[in-house]
């Protein structure tokens, strides 16, 4: 049996997000609030001697239904799926994120 263990953020306010958060918890509010996130990178060398590198990802859901978005900015300015930012603007929406060492690759609903 393996266990997993999920570092889980609640978010209600414009802030930035700690590197190494897996889950982001989100209520956008009447106004909106904006994530600041930043792309990290983990390095690793098993015994076989081949450097490994794990990028930063994690999971987003807004779970209030007022109309403010919850938007996502990269602290370097780097793009989501093309774009400057991404957005959850309703309730339950959800996203996952995945640097791939240029810029944020995005799934969700």
């Amino acid at each position: 049996m393996r266990l997993q263990l999920a570092w889980i953020q609640n978010f209600s306010s414009t802030s930035v997000v700690p590197p190494g958060a897996d889950v982001i918890r989100a209520s956008g509010g009447a106004g909106g609030i904006t994530l600041t996130i930043a792309a990290n990178a983990y390095q690793a060398q098993p015994a076989s001697g081949v450097t490994v590198t794990a990028y930063e990802t994690f999971k987003a859901i807004k779970v209030d239904a007022a109309v403010g978005a919850v938007t996502f900015l990269d602290s370097n300015g780097a793009l989501f799926n093309g774009a400057s930012s991404y957005a959850l603007v309703d309730q339950y929406q959800w996203a996952e994120f995945a640097w791939n060492g240029t810029g944020w690759d995005v799934w969700g609903n």
